[in-house]
C-alpha cells in the first residue's frame, strides 16, 4: 500500500486492440494479449494509482465471439486478483470507447458489459444536443456510468469517440472543466493530431484545441498507432501508440506506453515506454512479436513461376532470414518472426502461373518463421488493355475486360463464360453482406465439377485441402456434441443464480441469454475467420 498521495503514477495506454488475429494466425491473436499482460505486470511493479485506456481496448469491427470475450475478462480478472493479492488494493483500470468498440445491442458496447462487471471503469461525457451542451456527471458504481471520476487530486474526463464531429467539442468540454488550485485535470479522447499521419484522416491544433490547455493538465489520446508528445516545449497532448503492431507501416514508427508521475505541485514527468521489434531485457522496451521485412523482391528474369520460388527462397537466405532448425522453437517465442515482403517485377509468362499460396507454404517449411505475408505486385507482358467500345453499362464494361483476360489463356478460353459465372457469383456473395457458408459449399462442387481446367499442382493442392477438410468436419462433430452438453449446463445455472437474488436478475439473465446468443454465431464466426480468408480470400492471391 502506498505511504503517501505523491507522487500519483498512472501509466496510459491506447489501441490494444484484444481479438485482432493479424494474417489469421492465432498465435498473433495471442500475441496482442501478451502485450497487454506484460503492461498489467509493469503496473502491478511500479505500485500504478490507476490505468488510462484512451480507446480501442478491444478489436470488435467486425463483433467478437464468445471465446474472445472469455480470454478479455479473463486477463482482466486475473489482474484485478494479482492487485489485491500483491499490493492488497486495486488498480482501476479506465477505459472510453474508441471507433472499434462497437454496440452488441441497444445502446450497450463490450466496454460497458466489462464496466457492469466491475472489470473496468467506462467514462463518457454525456452530450445534449438540444442545447449543445457536454456534462460529466459523476461516476457511479450503482450504475458503471459516468462522465468524470477523481483519484485522490486527480480529475479524470472521458469522451467517446465523436469522429469529425470531435473539433465541436473543444469549446464545450473548455466551457465544462474549471481548473482549481492544486487539482490536476486529465480528458480522455479518441482522435489523432493530423501532422502525426498523412495517411489518416486527423484533427488540426486548432485555437480551440490549444485553449484546452487553460483547464486541462493532460490530454490523454488514442486513435493513431504512432507515439507522439506535443507540443515540444511544455507538452500536455500525449499520444501512447498501439501495443502492438497492427499494420506493416506501424513498424516505421515508435508506440508503445507512457508512465506518468505527478507530483504535489502538480509539475509531472513522463516516461516513455516503446515497442520492441522481438524480445527484450530493456525495462522501458515492451516485448512485441519480431517481424522480418525485405526490399521488393524483383522476378522479372524469371521464366517460370518454380523458378521464382527458387529466387525468392535464395534472396531471403542471403540476407539472414533462418532456415528451420531440427527441433521446433515455440511459437510463443517472439522472435519466431513473421515474414513480410512485395513481390514484384513484370513477367513473360501468365499471372495465373502465381500461386502465393504454393510460395508460402515452400517458405513455412523452409524457415524458422510464424507465418508470411506477400505483397503481390506482379504484372505480366501477357496482360494487355482492353478496348472499350460503344455506350456500354459499369456491368458490360467489367465482363468485357474479364473475358479479354481470360481469353488470353489457352487453357481456359474455351471456357471463359464459365469462369466469368463464378467470378459474378463471388462478387455477389462476397460484397456487401459475405455468405461465407454458400460460397464454401458453391466452390467445393464448383471445383469437382471443373477439376479438369486446372493443373497438376492445382489438383493436388485441392486435394490436400479435401482431405485436410474432412479430418476437421470429423472432429467438428463431436465439439458439437460437447457443446450442447455446456448449453444445458449453463440453462441450469442461470436457473440456479437468479432464483435466490431478484436484484440480479435482470444482469444476469441478459448476460447468460448475450453469451447463449453468441455461442449460436461462434461457428459461423469462426468459418469467417479461419476458413474464408484461407480457402476464399487473400488480399494478394488473387487477381482479376
Amino acid at each position: 500500500m502506498k505511504s503517501s498521495n505523491f507522487p500519483i503514477k498512472f501509466m496510459h495506454l491506447a489501441d490494444l486492440h484484444l481479438g485482432k488475429r493479424q494474417y489469421n494466425i492465432e498465435e498473433r491473436y495471442n500475441d496482442y494479449f501478451r502485450a497487454f499482460k506484460w503492461i498489467l505486470s509493469e503496473a502491478i511493479q511500479q505500485n500504478l494509482d490507476f490505468i488510462l485506456v484512451s480507446g480501442d481496448l478491444i478489436d470488435s469491427d467486425q463483433g467478437i465471439s464468445p471465446s474472445v470475450l472469455r480470454d478479455i475478462i479473463s486477463i482482466l480478472q486475473t489482474f484485478k486478483e494479482d492487485c489485491t493479492t500483491i499490493l492488497k488494493r486495486l488498480i482501476p483500470i479506465i477505459c472510453i470507447e474508441g471507433n472499434h468498440e462497437d454496440p452488441f445491442f441497444s445502446d450497450h458496447t463490450w466496454l460497458k458489459l466489462l464496466a457492469d462487471l466491475e472489470l473496468t471503469i467506462l467514462l463518457s461525457g454525456e452530450y445534449n444536443t438540444k442545447n449543445n451542451s457536454l456534462s460529466f456527471s459523476d461516476y457511479t458504481l450503482e450504475d458503471h456510468s459516468g462522465g468524470r471520476i477523481r483519484i485522490k487530486n486527480v480529475n479524470i474526463y472521458g469522451v467517446s469517440y465523436f469522429g469529425s464531429s470531435t473539433p465541436e467539442l473543444f469549446p464545450l468540454i473548455n466551457k465544462e472543466i474549471k481548473k482549481e488550485m492544486n487539482q490536476f485535470n486529465i480528458v480522455m479522447m479518441h482522435f489523432g493530431i493530423s501532422t502525426q499521419d498523412k495517411r489518416k484522416t486527423g484533427i488540426d491544433i486548432s485555437r480551440s484545441l490549444r485553449e484546452l490547455n487553460k483547464s486541462v493538465d493532460y490530454l490523454a489520446l488514442g486513435h493513431f498507432h504512432k507515439q507522439y508528445v506535443l507540443p515540444e516545449k511544455n507538452p500536455w497532448i500525449f499520444n501512447p501508440g498501439s501495443l502492438e503492431n497492427n499494420e506493416i507501416t506501424e513498424l516505421e514508427s515508435d508506440r508503445g506506453a507512457f508512465l506518468v508521475e505527478i507530483y504535489e505541485d502538480n509539475s509531472f514527468k513522463v516516461i516513455s515506454y516503446r515497442c520492441q521489434n522481438g524480445s527484450t531485457s530493456d525495462p522501458l522496451s515492451i516485448p512485441n512479436r519480431m517481424f522480418f521485412t525485405s526490399s521488393p523482391i524483383d522476378i522479372s528474369e524469371t521464366k517460370s513461376f518454380q523458378e521464382a520460388k527458387e529466387l525468392v527462397v535464395d534472396r531471403l537466405k542471403r540476407i539472414g532470414l533462418l532456415p528451420k532448425p531440427s527441433s521446433p522453437i515455440p511459437q510463443q517465442n517472439l522472435d519466431v518472426p513473421m515474414l513480410y515482403f512485395t513481390l514484384g517485377g513484370i513477367i513473360d509468362y501468365s499471372q495465373l502461373e502465381i500461386n502465393i499460396t504454393a510460395l508460402r507454404e515452400r517458405l513455412t517449411n523452409e524457415f524458422n518463421i510464424l507465418g508470411v505475408k506477400i505483397l503481390n505486385k506482379i504484372l505480366s507482358t501477357m496482360d494487355e488493355d482492353v478496348l472499350i467500345e460503344g455506350d456500354l453499362t459499369y456491368d458490360e464494361i467489367e465482363k468485357q475486360i474479364f473475358l479479354s483476360i481470360i481469353e488470353n489463356e489457352p487453357e481456359f478460353k474455351l471456357n471463359k463464360d464459365k469462369i466469368f459465372d463464378l467470378f459474378l457469383f463471388l462478387k455477389k456473395k462476397l460484397v456487401d453482406k459475405p455468405q461465407f457458408k454458400s460460397v464454401t459449399s458453391y466452390l467445393d462442387n464448383w471445383f469437382d465439377s471443373n477439376i479438369h481446367l486446372f493443373s497438376s499442382d492445382f489438383k493436388n493442392l485441392e486435394n490436400k485441402r479435401k482431405q485436410k477438410k474432412k479430418t476437421e468436419d470429423s472432429s467438428e462433430k463431436g465439439k458439437k456434441k460437447e457443446k450442447r452438453k455446456i448449453k444445458k449446463v449453463k440453462k441450469k445455472t442461470k436457473q440456479e443464480l437468479i432464483a435466490p437474488k431478484m436484484d440480479l436478475e435482470l444482469e444476469l439473465d441478459a448476460t447468460l441469454d448475450l453469451m447463449d446468443i453468441l455461442d449460436k454465431d461462434e461457428e459461423e464466426g469462426k468459418e469467417k475467420e479461419e476458413e474464408v480468408e484461407d480457402d476464399i480470400i487473400d488480399d494478394g492471391d488473387i487477381i482479376f
